[in-house]
Formats: structure tokens, C-alpha cells, sequence
């Protein structure tokens, strides 16, 4: 039994999908991945070995939206979706650079924590000089 297997019984894998892996005895886990016939065994695979998946989900939606509007003939509705894209790409960018944003406050507001932290124990030690002298 393949290390690959093994590990798909182990994550409990469908018996689809192990007797696919079954059927592949001599490929390397590489060549398995590119050989897929389901996307939604790798997107399993991937959450069960704790990778985070809202990302691809993100764009998997796109690729899914782009492949729609290949798809559809020259319309009305096909234009509006297009133009929709603008939008979502405006707000995506917006969204990370919020994210950015929030991020540089957050570390800005650790570094004032610790410049006020250093500055208080610089007046305290100040402070007990004084007392002492």
C-alpha cells in the first residue's frame, strides 16, 4: 500500500477516491495532484490536511465566473457581467488595502505601547535617582 493511501485511509478518504489512488501504484504524490480527475477531492484533501481554503475558494469563483462569461453568447446579460468586474476588482483592492492598513495601525500601536512602556520605566528610574540623591 502507497504512502498516499495510507494517509487517505487514515484522513478517511472516499473509497472512490482510493481506489483511484489505488490504481496509480508507481506515481509520486506530484504527479497524483496533476493527474486528478476531481477538484473536489484535492479542495478535501487540502482542508482535511489544514490548509486554509478561502482563498482558493476566492479563486476558484473567479476562475468559475470568467469561464461563464467565455461561455455566453454576446448579450445584454454578458455585458453586465463584465462590467461587474471593475467593481469586484475596485473592491477587492480596497478590501486589502484595508487589511494593509489595519495591519500598519496595529503595529504602529504595539510600537507606541512600547516606546510608552520604555519611556515610564526611564521616569521611574529618573525618579528613584532623584529620590535617592
Amino acid at each position: 500500500m502507497s504512502r498516499v493511501l495510507k494517509e487517505l485511509e487514515a484522513l478517511e478518504a472516499c473509497d472512490q477516491a482510493k481506489e483511484w489512488i489505488a490504481a496509480q501504484p508507481k506515481q509520486t504524490r506530484s504527479a497524483l495532484w496533476a493527474a486528478c480527475p476531481r477538484g473536489d477531492w484535492m479542495l478535501w484533501y487540502l482542508e482535511r490536511s489544514g490548509v486554509d481554503c478561502s482563498e482558493i475558494g476566492f479563486i476558484c469563483a473567479a476562475r468559475a465566473r470568467q469561464s461563464a462569461l467565455r461561455a455566453l453568447p454576446p448579450s445584454p446579460e454578458r455585458d453586465a457581467l463584465a462590467a461587474c468586474k471593475p467593481i469586484v476588482d475596485r473592491e477587492t483592492a480596497a478590501a486589502e488595502a484595508a487589511a494593509e492598513a489595519a495591519a500598519w495601525a496595529a503595529a504602529r500601536a504595539e510600537a507606541a505601547r512600547a516606546e510608552a512602556a520604555r519611556a515610564a520605566a526611564w521616569a521611574a528610574a529618573w525618579a528613584a535617582a532623584w529620590a535617592e540623591a
